[in-house]
């Protein structure tokens, strides 16, 4: 008999030909590979104990993972192609880029491909790399961070991107269908999809410390039933996340304590008992003393440095354990794939015109190519700290490589 794993790969395999190409794989010619290129599978997990708040039944989540693919030069593997947006998902992110200034950008969608290994060469199904799960924000999309999480895994962690249902803008499942996001009118709402969300992330750290789970069963070093293939366990395990996602990691840190770090990408600490405005954006946050006790990193835009809401919560982060960094230049947005996206697409006939005048606000000034690289690095070097125990103070000192990202606290002496 078929495992729900198995069946849900074939599953994948006819969703490519049932959405006219979504994912749809295109063989490249074998090639030796430095250490570049990830495996990059979808998936979907049941958590049969809840209820989904948003839809009713059991709560079901859909997830990417991102494998990497030996730094050996001497090994190769198959490469191929895969769509970056399915159509469906791309037409239904579009008015949340209109509302960023981004505009047209369907046909740019079909030209936009994930490049990666077919499988690992049987060098990496021996390896055992860290995690590093991805939590996006409120009304975006896993996917808007695919090329950001690849570039992780190149780095030599095992990413898994996270849609979660309700507040994603749209999830598109392996069947075509898709999941719509709820409206969140109030700052109390948002606070509660932070705790669904955070019980999302409690989800899935049950599978990874499960060994006979759906989840363990896709890794290519994960054996179901083999006790000689150890599972992860919470030590193992990181968080990344844009925005709510930023949040989701801080509540889940307060709320379950297995993640060993969290890397927080420009997001309020909602989640809290949060009161104020949503209309104007005033909310007014309700801390704990202690919000999270593992090592934590904020990533901001620059304008938040020195706002009461960060600069609050960094007070209430472990000391020795905590660090805030500014991107020079960085809007909001600027920690999604957006601006890299356009970036690389700047210079051909596919973008110019598309840019209204409020992009600039939300994508930043830096050029989208040098701040995915300069995120990437500084989020790599963060999580080879909590994840494969690098030395604290590797942080603290400024990199001359990229003189965009400054250390903003601890300052001197704090």
């Amino acid at each position: 008999m078929l495992t729900l794993a198995v069946a849900c790969l074939i599953v994948l395999c006819a969703w490519y030909e049932y959405v006219a190409g979504a994912y749809s794989q295109v063989p490249l010619p074998t090639e030796p590979l430095p250490f570049r290129t990830t495996t990059f599978d979808h998936f979907e997990l049941v958590d049969t104990r809840r209820v989904d708040p948003y839809f009713g039944g059991p709560r079901k989540l859909m997830l990417s993972l991102f494998y990497p693919c030996s730094g050996n030069h001497s090994i190769a593997c198959d490469l191929v192609i895969r769509r970056y947006l399915p159509r469906t998902t791309a037409e239904h992110l579009d008015p949340l880029l209109r509302s960023l200034d981004i505009l047209d950008m369907l046909d740019v969608w079909d030209l936009e491909f994930v490049e990666a290994c077919l499988e690992p060469p049987e060098h990496d199904m021996r390896a055992n790399y860290p995690i590093v799960l991805f939590s996006h924000g409120l009304n975006s999309s896993r996917l808007l961070s695919s090329d950001q999480a690849q570039r992780l895994a190149m780095k030599g962690f095992a990413v898994i991107t996270i849609d979660h249902p309700g507040t994603a803008r749209v999830v598109t499942w392996l069947n075509g269908s898709t999941s719509l996001s709820a409206d969140f009118g109030t700052n109390t709402m948002v606070d509660q999809a932070v705790r669904v969300r955070s019980e999302d992330i409690s989800f899935v750290l049950d599978q990874l410390e499960d060994i006979d789970s759906d989840l363990n069963a896709l890794f290519p070093y994960r054996i179901p039933g083999d006790p000689s293939k150890t599972s992860p366990n919470g030590s193992s395990v990181a968080l990344l996340g844009h925005s709510l996602g930023g949040a989701t990691g801080l509540r889940n840190a307060f709320d379950d304590g297995r993640l060993a770090g969290i890397a927080n990408l420009d997001g309020y600490p909602f989640g809290f008992n949060t009161t104020g405005t949503t209309l104007p954006f005033e909310p007014v946050f309700s801390l704990p003393s202690s919000v999270s006790k593992v090592p934590t990193l904020l990533f901001n835009v620059p304008q938040q440095i020195r706002s009461t809401a960060f600069t609050e919560l960094y007070h209430r982060l472990p000391v020795g354990k905590r660090l805030q960094l500014s991107l020079r230049g960085a809007g909001h947005w600027t920690f999604t794939d957006l601006p890299f996206i356009i970036a690389r697409r700047n210079g051909s006939d596919k973008l110019p015109g598309r840019l209204g005048p409020g992009a600039e606000e939300n994508l930043g000034t830096i050029n989208g190519i040098v701040a995915m690289n300069a995120t990437v690095y500084h989020l790599a070097a963060f999580f080879d700290v909590v994840l494969k125990g690098k030395k604290w103070s590797s942080l603290l000192a400024p990199d001359a490589t990229y003189p965009e990202v400054s250390v903003a606290r601890p300052r001197p002496g704090e």
